[in-house]
Order: structure tokens, then sequence, then C-alpha cells
């Protein structure tokens, strides 16, 4: 049963999807829509740049997916097919450096000392949970995380783990405030105690540096492969 809804006597309009601050939502809160409509501009322009440049230097690269960064950790996407859609733009796109274009790709990625489009989405997020949990944003407007802390000696990881709920749906499970989290636990004292956004960056930057998924979309950061290679 489709339920009609009004605001101050104005019946409102039932719509499939809706932008939202530059990002589409669909009406089940899904982001498929938004990731098909970013891989075709970002295919426009790597059109645009094929056409008109006889080299491609990696600061086409930041030009080229910026767009595709704007809003991910909104957005993100948990579905491996969609993971396909958006890394194939940089895939193609890596393509175009004649002298690195018969490597495999993530041969093409260490020459060019670019991680995945997937460890960029992953790096935001930490990111952002590190400006919610110093202050950097205003703490009434963010999401409140609830903290594990161990006295003493503490498990792999830091002393300032986030607690996670138990979440029974897939669609809850990857919303941003639950994604993330894992990736946080898992990350060491050294980066999470950063006094500055710059340090926090400097810092994950250097732990992730020989991590498997730094190259290797497929991989999972917080998983066995993601460690297989640190120091």
């Amino acid at each position: 049963m489709i339920n009609d809804y009004s605001l101050s006597g104005a019946s409102l309009q039932r719509v499939d999807t809706i932008k939202d601050l530059g990002v589409t939502f669909d009406s089940k809160l899904k982001l498929n829509k938004h990731v098909d409509i970013k891989v075709n501009v970002a295919y426009q322009n790597l059109g645009i740049i094929k056409r008109n440049f006889t080299h491609l230097t990696p600061d086409c690269f930041i030009l080229l997916l910026s767009h595709i960064k704007y809003g991910n950790s909104v957005w993100n996407t948990q579905y491996i097919e969609n993971y396909k859609k958006l890394e194939k733009v940089q895939m193609r796109a890596t393509k175009l450096i004649y002298e690195l274009k018969g490597l495999p790709y993530r041969q093409r990625l260490e020459r060019l000392k670019l991680p995945t489009l997937k460890y960029r989405r992953i790096r935001g997020a930490m990111i952002e949970i590190y400006k919610m949990l110093t202050g950097i944003y205003d703490r009434d407007s963010c999401i409140e995380f609830k903290f594990v802390t161990y006295p003493g000696t503490h498990t792999r990881g830091n002393k300032f783990k986030i607690y996670q709920d138990y979440v029974h749906y897939n669609l809850r499970k990857y919303f941003f405030a639950n994604r993330v989290i894992r990736t946080w636990n898992s990350s060491p004292d050294s980066v999470i105690e950063a006094n500055s956004v710059t340090r926090f960056k400097n810092r994950i930057d250097k732990y992730w540096n020989n991590f498997e998924f730094k190259y290797n979309w497929k991989a999972d950061p917080t998983g066995p492969e993601a460690l297989a290679k640190v120091f």
C-alpha cells in the first residue's frame, strides 16, 4: 500500500529519485543512480582529455576524478558492481599513459603512486570520523559515537575503539556510521592520537603505505590480506 503525504495542506509529489546537496538518492536510499551519473560524467571528461591532450599527466587524474570523490562519505557504495564501475574509470584513464598502457592495472597504479578509488573513499571516511571525534565539526550536528575503552593493555588497534551496535539489515549496516568503524578500530594509537588533521592524514598514509588494499581494490582494509604486507 502506497500512502499519500501532504505538508501544510499541499500534496507531496512522489518521485523515484531526488538530488540533495549533489548526491542522488532513490526511493530505497540506494546510491546506484548516483554512481551511474558520476561514472558517465567521468567518461565524458575522459573523452575530452583524450581528444585534447597528447600526453596524460598524473595531475589530469585530479581533474578527472574530483567530482567522483565529492560527498563520497555519504554515498560510498557496498555493492561490488558499483565498485567495479567506479574503478573502471581510473583503469581506463591510466591506460592513456603510453608507457604504462601494456602493464596490469595494479602496476600502473604503483608506477604512478596512485591509490585505488576505493582506498581514497576509505581514507576520506577516516578523516571525517577524525574531524567528528576531535571537535573540528560542531558536535551537535555530528553522529554521536560511543567509545569502548580498555584500561591498561588492549587488543590490536587503538585504545579509543568505537562501539558498534548489532545491525540486522544491510542497508543500515553500510551507512557511514557503521561501515567505517572496523577500519577506525583496527588503526593503531600512533594514527588515532594525531593532534591535527594534517598529521592524521600523514600518519594514516604512512601506516597504510604497504597495505595490500592501497593498489588492490578487491582487498579488505581490515582483513588478513590487508595486513600481509605491513612493514
